[in-house]
């Protein structure tokens, strides 16, 4: 049953999706105040650009947790209840973490890209676009043998469900990567758009 779900939604859909939710995360928690002017209200308050970023990183990881565990108990209860098929839960909770730290990476280009430009086409665009690329490159080296040297282009190859759940090193040092790079981006859109000169 594992080895069905890591073909079937792991290797496409369950990236797909919480990705196009990571786009819209993100407009929401930074992009959409820049592009309506209102951001000019919330730096009236008595909090300035560091507390009001540092807020919405923290609702940012919190989204994506609650996305990340209800996919889980989702898929255990139409695996268990509905189909009536047994999973290895430690297997399969290891599984979604590595799957939370890889859209921590992926969200996190969309957010740094937020915090950096004013225009919508540019702070969503260019996050966005850098990881639709990077889904496209999976996708082509998956499908054709002779495109697999593409492999070693995307990130996404640290993400190996495979290793995960066969409990490799190389798996939970993938998503660790994953995860911390991740975290960098966030910290790294904070700092500059605490430095930035904005749209005002």
């Amino acid at each position: 049953m594992l080895d069905f779900l890591i073909n079937y939604l792991y290797g496409f859909i369950l990236i797909l999706i919480p990705f196009v939710f990571s786009i819209l995360l993100s407009y929401t928690l930074v992009a959409r105040y820049m592009d309506q002017g209102s951001m000019a209200y919330l730096l009236n308050t008595k909090y300035g650009r560091k507390a009001i970023l540092q807020t919405q990183i923290v609702v940012f990881v919190l989204e994506h947790l609650i996305l990340m565990t209800y996919t889980t108990a989702l898929l255990l209860f139409c695996s268990t209840i509905l189909m009536q098929e047994s999973l290895d839960f430690w297997r399969f909770l290891y599984l979604n973490i590595g799957l939370f730290c890889l859209h921590i990476f992926l969200g996190s280009l969309c957010f740094f890209s937020a915090c950096v430009f004013n225009e919508i086409r540019y702070s969503i665009g260019c996050g966005a676009g850098i990881g639709f690329l990077f889904l496209l490159i999976q996708m082509l080296s998956d499908v054709n043998e002779d495109f697999n040297f593409l492999n070693y282009l995307t990130p996404l190859r640290l993400f190996s469900p495979e290793r995960i759940v066969e409990y490799e090193g190389t798996g939970f040092i993938g998503v660790l990567i994953l995860f911390v790079v991740g975290f960098g981006f966030l910290m790294l859109g904070k700092i500059c758009f605490s430095k930035r000169d904005l749209p005002l």
